[in-house]
């Protein structure tokens, strides 16, 4: 295994940082170390810390942390929408002056546009040449 390092794609060596470890210690006998056994440790050692590992976690278990202080959350921002929305008006607002009548008298924009449900569902179901 010793041949695959590669040590020909090795990048450039840093002279300040090579003299660093220098004065640390030694060189490391690489010529004297197996590396075939060492590969094997390290393999079989991450085979049992992974074996250790549950390996599955089920998708809410994350989330879980937070439904504590979600559920309280959302509880009150729906009572704050709820207020809100009760807070209303039934009907809307009439305008103060009556709305400028639209291009081409499109009766299904206009009725949009004035909120008449009655004159959409009139203008959906007739043709445009029948609506009075």
């Amino acid at each position: 295994m010793s041949d695959a390092i590669g040590h020909d794609r090795d990048p450039p060596r840093d002279a300040v940082l090579a003299s660093a470890l220098a004065d640390l210690g030694p060189e490391p006998p690489t010529d004297a170390v197996d590396w075939d056994r060492l590969e094997q440790a390290v393999a079989q050692r991450a085979r049992e810390q992974l074996a250790g590992r549950n390996p599955g976690s089920i998708w809410w278990q994350p989330v879980a942390a937070w439904a504590r202080p979600a559920i309280p959350l959302g509880v009150a921002a729906g009572i704050a929408l709820l207020l809100v929305v009760l807070r209303l008006p039934a009907e809307p607002p009439e305008p103060a002056e009556p709305p400028e009548p639209l291009l081409l008298g499109d009766e299904i924009a206009e009725s949009v546009y004035r909120g008449d449900p009655a004159l959409l569902l009139r203008a959906a179901l007739t043709g445009e040449d029948e609506i009075p």
